[in-house]
């Protein structure tokens, strides 16, 4: 025997369980007759790789054959390449390597480092890791999306484990073909949308893309940045660049996820209708929200209507409800805070524009109480600075019968609404939608004495009612009236002076007298 090999024990000690079996075999069991490959070491008992003894299973017709083999278990060769040697064959003498020389080595470069860094990040991980992996992703996205489950999935296949703890889905109003779909996305880490919309420059990307999900009917991403977004609406509807992306995303979203933000905000109506960005989001709210919604949502709103009324932004929010609900579910606003407190609001820097939207939107059966209100005071809010709009917008979207009531109650007061801003206005909205005669009894009034005649014209309000005059008047009123003007003008010493409020007059004189002239000249013509 070669001195340099170590012969096979006789007896095998008691082995550990394994994947092969349990201890040595017994000695009257038969096996079939394979070969087997090993490599028989001589390594001390001390050495490592001596605890990886492996059972292996011998024929019957060698008796003193050890029952089991030491192998380098570290080795990574597959057993078909090791070398087949007979049993009880000593392995060749084992050669001790000497240790290299220490070798300074050169750092790696960073193009080595990346490398290296792309190898082991795309290296796929072993199956313990990668379920680990999958648990904790699940974990965080139930937490992540508590609000929107339906968001940040990865297969169709985990469509049971977006399921609560009673097992129903939690669905807040998705379709379930956008459900689906979103099942199928494989982003796990989604954007920041909070955060974007908080930026000043991250908002106007966001706007964008709303803006190009509704022009190519992309409905998916329309629902997925809502759901995200709704969670910290309040929030966002207060930010100076947020409150825009909220915005574009109700004018794209359908009424079913508008309902959604109308029950969020509708315990906070009060704060958001009175801030001064919030209250845009509010009338997007009541703009783009289904119709049966917005009547209940409008009674939410009305029960703050007092604060509303009183408030710059409040007000705001209150036109909105004005322009876009019928009038009779409007009929508590009106008798309970309009009709009092009409003529506080109509001379109110901010209550004169409900008012105004009321003559405007509201039905005829609805306003009638507060025409009358108005009527009694109009020469008062004809001279008001708020006032005189509120009286305008009576008469122009108001009957034939309104407008004759309005005119002949300001004719006695004529010449001095004629000398102030606010008059000039109203004289001028009424002799826009004036008959023949109603037109023809103010300018009656005008013309009806030189001084006032001449106050008028060289008024800064006046001689603007007189230039409205020569545009509006009907074609016989005009002619009588320039003529009027122009016997005037003669009668003064000299030509007035440039850019004076009399040379405006006069200039629009000759200007009418001449349209007249050539008006009377074309039927001439023609008959040549």
């Amino acid at each position: 025997m070669n001195m340099n090999t170590k012969p096979f024990p006789q007896a095998s000690p008691s082995l550990p369980n394994s994947t092969f079996g349990q201890g040595s075999p017994s000695p009257n069991m038969q096996f079939q007759h394979t070969p087997v490959y090993a490599y028989v070491t001589d390594y001390p008992a001390a050495s490592p790789l001596y605890s990886a003894q492996v059972p292996m299973v011998m024929p019957s017709s060698f008796p003193a054959a050890p029952s089991w083999i030491m192998f380098n278990s570290n080795s990574s060769f597959p057993a078909e390449q090791m070398e087949e040697l007979p049993l009880g064959m000593q392995s060749p003498k084992h050669e001790e390597k000497k240790p290299n020389k220490p070798i300074l080595q050169r750092s790696p470069s960073s193009f080595e480092l990346r490398r290296k860094e792309s190898q082991l990040s795309t290296r796929r991980p072993s199956r313990d890791i990668r379920r680990q992996r999958t648990d904790h992703t699940e974990d965080f996205l139930q937490r992540r999306y508590s609000h929107a489950p339906n968001l940040g999935r990865r297969e169709v296949s985990l469509r049971e484990s977006m399921k609560d703890r009673s097992g129903s889905v939690l669905d807040r109003g998705i379709s379930e073909t956008t459900m689906t779909t979103l099942q199928m996305m494989r982003p796990v880490h989604p954007p920041n949308i909070i955060a974007m919309a908080l930026d000043k420059h991250a908002s106007l990307e966001l706007q964008r893309t709303i803006a190009k999900a509704k022009a190519y009917r992309d409905f998916r991403t329309i629902e997925i940045l809502f759901l995200q977004l709704l969670p910290e609406v309040i929030r966002l509807a207060k930010n100076e660049y947020a409150n825009f992306v909220i915005q574009r995303i109700l004018e794209v979203a359908n009424h079913g996820l508008v309902d959604q933000m109308a029950e969020y905000v509708k315990l906070s109506v009060l704060d958001i209708a009175t801030h001064k960005y919030a209250c845009r989001v509010l009338q997007r709210i009541v703009i783009y929200c289904g119709s049966k919604k917005r009547e209940e949502f409008v009674e939410t709103i009305m029960m703050e209507a007092i604060e509303l009324l009183q408030n710059k932004f409040g007000s705001y929010v209150l036109q909105t409800v004005i322009e876009n609900t019928d009038s009779h579910v409007l009929e508590k606003l009106t008798t309970t805070h309009l009709e009092p407190a009409f003529y506080e609001l109509s001379i109110d820097q901010y209550g004169s524009h409900i008012m105004q939207h009321v003559f405007r939107f509201y039905e005829a059966k609805d306003k009638e109480k507060l025409t009358e209100l108005v009527l009694g005071r109009v020469i008062e809010l004809s001279n008001d600075i708020h006032g005189n709009y509120v009286v305008q917008k009576m008469v122009y979207y108001g009957n034939t019968e309104i407008r004759s009531r309005v005119i002949q109650k300001i004719l006695l007061h004529v010449p001095s609404l004629c000398c102030t801003k606010s008059g000039s206005n109203v004289l001028e909205k009424c002799l826009q939608n004036a008959t023949h005669e109603e037109s023809k009894a103010i300018v009656e009034k005008v013309v009806e004495n030189e001084e006032k005649l001449k106050n008028i014209i060289s008024d800064k309000y006046g001689n603007y009612v007189v230039q409205k005059m020569l545009k509006t008047l009907p074609y016989e009123q005009r002619v009588e009236f320039s003529q009027i003007l122009m016997n005037y003008f003669e009668k003064l010493e000299e030509i007035p002076e440039r850019n004076s409020f009399e040379n405006f007059v006069y200039r629009a004189v000759v200007n009418a007298k001449q349209k007249i002239q050539n008006n009377n000249a074309r039927p001439k013509l023609s008959g040549a």
